[in-house]
């Protein structure tokens, strides 16, 4: 009834969090802080490899930091 989200298991949780990269960085200022918000995502993602997570066994791979990055340079053009 208050439409609150659902918290989602880690492996929905990082498609997710991947699918909306995009709108993550849209706001994002410099450059060094998009290829660390990619970073970080990463790291979570290749710690989701590493140890079983919550909820259905998806395979997500790693994010391009440089294609990241310019897909970043791209919008704020």
């Amino acid at each position: 009834r208050e439409q609150l989200p659902l918290p989602l298991p880690t492996s929905l949780a990082l498609r997710r969090e991947i699918s909306a990269l995009s709108e993550t960085l849209a706001d994002v200022v410099d450059e060094e802080s998009v290829r660390e918000i990619v970073r970080d995502l990463n790291r979570r993602i290749a710690e989701s490899h590493r140890i079983r997570v919550d909820g259905p066994q998806i395979v997500i791979g790693l994010v391009n930091v440089e294609r990241a990055v310019a897909d970043w340079r791209r919008r704020r053009a």
